[in-house]
């Protein structure tokens, strides 16, 4: 929202002084326009990891409830099945009000509980960076005049790649910590293992892009295949004009020999004098 708030200031023509000041006056906050491009870069991630933060909260309680905040769980599989098992005085807890539930149980999914609650968290995260980059550049490419479709395509590729990349990490440190069906783990650690590494890997991606240039090399690209496209096209328009040219001129030649000969062989049959 700040970002099209912004937007729309530039294009009623404000200086970047007078956005400032008017940003000021409506938050009591100092805007730095230089920060822009870090919360654009990392705005997806902390949305997401903020969700993920409220079930970390919500399982935090649901353990000290029970007797230990650092309480523990494990998974057992039966019948081809996986069972949470948690350890603790169940009577205590308000969600997880029993001890041992399916892996798949709503329970478990929306409280962030082992490796099929992280792997819909992974997933949601993507979608999230996915709308998030959309929208902003979206809004850019509306407002800004200098970004173009180039731009758009670029920005939104190497969004979906970081969120990929994020994920993906985020997810495996999870399930690093979360143990095997022998060993019980502390509940906390494996949803806060993939907050963390989920927001360092999408952080450190996006110095690695701004250091390489890895987003702007793709603009770059894309405006030199876009350059030869239209000289491409120009190119052919000329060839078929001067193809059309030179064939037209072929035919008139034509028709005047033509002509001409008519004309001679005339002559020729009138009697001599």
């Amino acid at each position: 929202m700040i970002q099209l708030w912004v937007a729309e200031q530039k294009r009623k023509g404000k200086s970047q002084q007078q956005i400032e000041l008017s940003f000021e006056k409506i938050t009591g906050e100092k805007f730095a326009e230089s920060s822009e491009q870090f919360v654009r870069g990392l705005g997806s991630n902390i949305i997401s990891s903020s969700i993920d933060s409220k079930m970390l909260v919500a399982l935090a309680g649901e353990m000290k409830r029970s007797g230990n905040i650092l309480g523990r769980y494990y998974i057992d599989t039966r019948g081809g099945k996986q069972y949470i098992t948690f350890k603790g005085r169940a009577g205590l807890r308000q969600v997880l009000t029993g001890t041992r539930y399916l892996a798949k149980n709503t329970k478990v999914m929306k409280i962030g509980v082992g490796g099929q609650a992280l792997r819909a968290s992974a997933k949601g995260g993507f979608v999230v960076s996915i709308i998030f980059s959309v929208t902003l550049n979206s809004v850019d490419w509306i407002f800004k005049e200098e970004f173009r479709w180039t731009n758009w395509i670029a920005n939104v590729s190497t969004d979906v790649i970081k969120a990929v990349i994020a994920g993906a990490a985020g997810y495996a440190a999870g399930m690093y910590f979360a143990g095997g069906a022998a060993a019980a783990t502390i509940a906390i650690l494996p949803l806060s293992a993939a907050i963390v590494v989920g927001i360092l890997v999408v952080g450190g991606l996006y110095v690695l892009d701004n250091h390489l240039g890895i987003t702007k090399a793709i603009v770059d690209y894309l405006e030199h295949a876009e350059q030869n496209v239209k000289n491409d096209i120009r190119d052919g328009i000329y060839y078929v004009i001067q193809s059309t040219g030179h064939a037209v001129r072929r035919k008139f030649e034509a028709n005047i020999r033509s002509y001409i000969l008519s004309l001679l062989r005339r002559f020729n049959s009138f009697p001599a004098i």
